[in-house]
């Protein structure tokens, strides 16, 4: 276990104007996104970041367990109120796959995105995300972005150490100091969600797509009991990945687990 990531370890290496200025940590949490949700309920300003050294009901997309042990990783949640309408809304998640990406190839791993929200290195699950927003009047009131980075695990349990790995590990072994790591996640955060304020989204989808050599192969795309198969073609503006099947016909999905059919899978 390393040291816990202080707001007096973290201000000295923040690159920001307003994302993590306002910073909370706690030793053990529900949830990062379930306690960032109750401070914005509270009252809490835009750019709160929140980060624990371990969840007890961590959680991913279709509320899959997050794996949360205490002082290896990463677990934290931004607090947004963005002035956007709910059907309007930006591929935030998208542009926080970029921004992870970004940030850990940093640190010697090699990213790749894979659709909607997760970044891979060496076909294992590095990073994920997940977004969770509160609307009212088809205004969106609040988001929180919750990102989960392994940074110091070694091991996993066996259910997923087929499938998941860590800066650590992609290093050879050598540790990381989780703060240089979240403030240089912070940084490349902020600058993606000022592009999308600044309705620059497409150059978050051409950034997204540098990170996805895996588009223009096969693909299957899951959701419930619902299996779509076909050529990966773009990312949309929007976040859709539009296929094209057997057909030629193509068509936009909008949410699911996209896997290889060839084999690359997490």
């Amino acid at each position: 276990m390393t040291n816990p990531i202080t707001r007096e370890a973290l201000e000295p290496l923040l690159r920001t104007e307003w994302l993590g200025r306002n910073y909370e940590t706690r030793s053990e949490v529900d949830s990062t996104n379930s306690l960032a949700a109750r401070l914005g309920e509270a009252g809490a300003a835009h750019g709160l970041v929140v980060s624990a050294e371990s969840q007890t009901k961590g959680r991913g997309r279709m509320r899959r367990v997050w794996h949360s042990p205490a002082g290896m990783n990463l677990y934290f949640s931004i607090l947004l109120r963005p002035q956007w309408d709910l059907q309007a809304c930006p591929p935030l998640s998208i542009a926080a796959g970029v921004a992870i990406a970004e940030a850990v190839a940093q640190f010697a791993a090699t990213p790749e995105l894979k659709w909607p929200n997760d970044v891979l290195c060496n076909g294992r699950k590095l990073a994920g995300v997940l977004v969770e927003a509160t609307a009212q009047q088809r205004q969106i009131r609040q988001v929180v972005l919750g990102i989960g980075v392994n940074v110091n695990q070694s091991d996993f349990p066996a259910e997923l150490e087929q499938r998941a790995t860590s800066l650590y590990l992609m290093r050879g072994g050598a540790h990381l100091d989780r703060a240089a790591v979240l403030a240089r996640l912070l940084q490349r955060l902020e600058f993606w969600i000022d592009q999308l304020a600044l309705q620059h989204g497409g150059s978050v989808i051409e950034r997204w797509t540098e990170f996805a050599p895996w588009l223009g192969t096969a693909v299957r795309v899951t959701h419930g009991n619902t299996t779509i198969a076909g050529t990966a073609i773009a990312l949309e503006s929007n976040g859709a990945l539009r296929l094209r099947n057997e057909q030629g016909e193509e068509q936009l999905v909008h949410c699911g687990d996209a896997s290889g059919v060839m084999g690359w899978a997490c």
